[in-house]
């Protein structure tokens, strides 16, 4: 039984009375006459609830969450009550989910049922499992609530973010790039089987106009050719210990991860074979290139049990491990966040075995908190200190990302807000331009 404001409320008058009686005897017996009267009436009101049964409390959602975004979480409430109830409810999400909307209030008349939503953002991959289903109803006079607590265990697991499989996926069935900045999952190329003609656009090469077309129509047009299809693509996570320093709240890990994924369904898409190699101080995870949904499910398990380790990244290791397994030429999509020069030249020396004949594309992480801090204009001693701590920072990156240019690969730095536009662009525009 929890009092409301209004018994609290009766219990603050009798108590006046009672300091009333002070003065007269007659208020004493008054006071605990009242309160005697408050207690009786707050008994009846609460043995009018009804019991256990007298709700029906069901918890649905997808046992599969994505981590890092809103995930909705539903909870059905239907009474079997007599009389109509002012019912709150409040759930009981794993220790490291952040709830919002968490504790819900509504009406429920008889035989009535209402759902309640509320979302949970997992912060950390791997399995979880919520409690309880608390509720509380108001009694008829709204003098108290009754606690109850209805079992709901429910095992979860936490996967890398999915919302951007389903965004992309959306953009495929439409044929339309929306808002998103993706571009069409079929992609216009200059492989070898004609398609279509077009008008030119910007991004076109010079090499794509039909100078035929163009005469009759007296604009430039460009020829388009269909990419090719069925080529690999690599995903190669490193899980050692510069891919555990934080940007933008998560490690850089989780952000490459949810790319990789992301870029394994675009892959799909296209009719590519993708592979993953993940490693720290030696490989962990090995799936050879295929397709189909069933690899991609595989390759999204293998990715949700990856962890970063506080190791040094064996890059030697890990690439003469995919060099025995002689795949065919393949573009090696490296993320990676080597953490100096030193570490730059072991990456690239270490994967010479493979380029020739497969192409690198390193991804990397940009923190925009440290690119705020070089371009902010001083205001205090310490504002100069920041930033120029910062532009060294950024100078040493720019030697970082100097070194793996010169492999002759691509790379593509970006924050963790455009990693999933900007990696499925680059991936097309290779395969739009045939580099693979």
């Amino acid at each position: 039984m929890v009092p409301t404001p209004i018994l609290g409320g009766l219990f603050i008058a009798g108590a006046g009375l009672l300091a009333l009686g002070a003065w007269k005897s007659i208020f004493l017996w008054a006071a605990l006459t009242f309160n005697i009267l408050v207690i009786l009436a707050a008994l009846y009101d609460y043995r009018r609830l009804p019991g256990q049964g007298g709700f029906v409390i069901k918890r649905t959602g997808d046992n599969r969450l994505s981590q890092g975004v809103p995930n909705p979480v539903s909870i059905s409430a239907r009474s079997r009550a007599g009389l109509p109830s002012i019912i709150k409810i409040k759930d009981e999400p794993p220790e490291y989910f952040r709830a919002k909307g968490l504790e819900t209030e509504g009406m429920l008349n008889p035989g009535e049922e209402k759902i309640f939503t509320y979302h949970v953002t997992p912060l950390s991959r791997g399995s979880f499992e919520f409690g309880g289903i608390n509720l509380r109803a108001l009694s008829p006079m709204g003098l108290v609530w009754k606690q109850y607590k209805y079992p709901g265990k429910w095992e979860v697991k936490v996967y890398p973010d999915l919302s951007g499989i389903k965004k992309y996926e959306l953009v495929s069935r439409k044929g339309s790039p929306l808002d998103t900045g993706l571009k069409l999952s079929r992609v216009p190329g200059i492989g070898r089987e004609f398609e279509r003609l077009r008008e030119y656009q910007p991004d076109d090469e010079y090499r794509q106009i039909n100078w035929k077309a163009t005469a009759r129509r007296g604009k430039p047009i460009s020829q388009i050719y269909q990419t090719e299809r069925y080529q690999e693509v690599f995903l190669i996570i490193d899980a050692g210990r510069t891919m555990t320093s934080p940007v933008c709240g998560a490690e850089r890990l989780d952000y490459a991860i949810n790319g990789a994924l992301l870029l394994a369904f675009a892959a799909s898409k296209q009719d590519d074979r993708v592979g993953l190699l993940t490693f720290s101080d030696s490989v962990k995870t090995y799936i050879p290139p295929h397709k189909g949904r069933r690899h991609l499910f595989g390759i999204a398990e293998a990715l949700n049990d990856t962890k970063a380790m506080i190791t040094d990244s064996n890059y030697g290791e890990a690439f003469r491990f995919l060099a025995c397994k002689k795949p065919k030429r393949a573009l090696l999509v490296i993320f990676s966040d080597p953490a100096d020069a030193r570490e730059t030249g072991r990456l690239v020396k270490s994967l010479s075995p493979l380029c020739p004949p497969h192409l690198p594309l390193f991804v990397t992480f940009s923190d925009p908190e440290i690119s705020s801090l070089a371009h902010k204009t001083p205001g205090e001693i310490s504002d100069v200190y920041e930033k120029g701590t910062a532009h060294m920072f950024l100078r040493k990156r720019a030697a970082i990302l100097n070194g793996l240019k010169k492999k002759g690969g691509i790379v593509l730095e970006c924050t963790p807000d455009d990693l999933s536009v900007k990696l499925i662009n680059s991936y097309l525009r290779i395969k739009s331009r045939m580099q693979l």
